[in-house]
This record gives structure tokens, sequence and C-alpha cells, in this order.
């Protein structure tokens, strides 16, 4: 198996994972050190942490609303999902608003990894892409800031009936943001409702 999905590792963390999904993964992470870690991470607060490798360290999740994360000023929790918790945050330096992403991924292995790919992003310019501002390390842990949308993701916006054309006027520009990623080299691997972001203005 390849690394699971983010989808595939919130199962397994809610417990809505099939036995046999349940057991794949956890193969799959007896030989993955960045899966194994963000596993641990996820079952941290489980009694399933017991039936991990005895390689899997363990992960503290701090569940408190950090003040600070570098310069960035931590307003609220804007959503929490298989590999991080993002933060709408204030830019002091350049008094705007933003959205922080902490991933729960440890491994130093991981870091140069995510550090490529959001260096990637930062260079593509497109308007249906989220923009990237920043990546670094806090605490050990990779974070990105990057453009805070205010609005709506697209399974919140799907709940008020909408008409065909208003749908395809929605998902037409989120794939042709997907697709400058993917012309980029990048491979979003988790491109879902809760992932398309609506903004107020459109």
């Amino acid at each position: 198996m390849s690394c699971p999905s983010p989808d595939q590792l919130d199962q397994l963390a809610d417990g809505t994972a099939s036995t046999e999904l349940r057991a794949t993964i956890l193969d799959h992470a007896a030989g993955c050190d960045e899966c194994r870690s963000v596993i641990d991470a996820l079952l941290a607060t489980s009694a399933e942490v017991g039936t991990m490798a005895p390689a899997v360290r363990g992960v503290v999740i701090d569940e408190a609303l950090p003040d600070q994360i570098e310069r960035y000023q931590v307003r609220r929790v804007l959503g929490r999902g298989a590999m991080g918790v993002v933060y709408a945050a204030h830019d002091p330096e350049l008094d705007r608003e933003v959205a922080v992403k902490v991933t729960w991924v440890r491994p130093q292995s991981a870091e140069p990894r995510l550090r490529r790919e959001a260096q990637a992003l930062a260079r593509l310019a497109h308007p249906n892409v989220v923009r990237i501002y920043d990546v670094g390390l806090h605490d050990g842990q990779t974070y990105f800031a990057m453009e805070l949308v205010d609005g709506a993701n697209l399974r919140e916006w799907l709940r008020t009936p909408r008409t065909l054309g208003e749908i395809l006027a929605v998902l037409v520009p989120a794939a042709r943001g997907l697709a400058a990623a993917h012309a980029a080299g990048l491979i979003h691997r988790d491109f879902k409702p809760d992932n398309v972001l609506i903004a107020k203005s459109g």
C-alpha cells in the first residue's frame, strides 16, 4: 500500500475505518516513519496506540490554543484534519490576516519535502489556488502561513440548494486550480469538498 490518504487517516482516527483498512494502514506504518509518526499523533489519546509497533514514539498534541506561532498571532482554530490544524492568525509585520497550518508530521526526513512543496506552491500564481506566504518550523513542527479565505468550504456551500449552473461555476475554476498545481508537479492527493474554499466575494 502507498501512504494512506488524509481521508483514510481520518477514518482510522474516528474509528470508522474497516478492519481491513485499519490493518492495511498499520502494516504500512510499520515500515514508513512518516506515516507512523502521523498515526501516533492521531491515536495518541487512544488505546489503539498500544497496538502500534514498538518503534512508534509518543507525540503530544497540544489542544490548547497557542498565543503565537513564530511571528503570527493566533486568533482561533479554523479546522483540524488528519495532517494538522489550521489557525486564523494576524501577521503584525505585514499587518494582514492569514491562515497558519501546523502539521503533525514530526520526522526530520519529512520536513525538507514539505518545504519543497511549499516553495513550489509559493511560485504558483493562480486565481484558484490559495497563496503560500511563508514556511518554517515551530516547536519542531512544520507550519505554513497562507492566504486566509473569508468564506465557506464546498461542503458547507452545497448545504444550500444550488442550480447546476451555480455548481459548475464553482467546480470548473476549482478544477483549473487543481490542474495548475498538477502542472507545477504537485499532486494534491486529497481533493474533496472540505478542501475547496469559496470566498464570500465568489
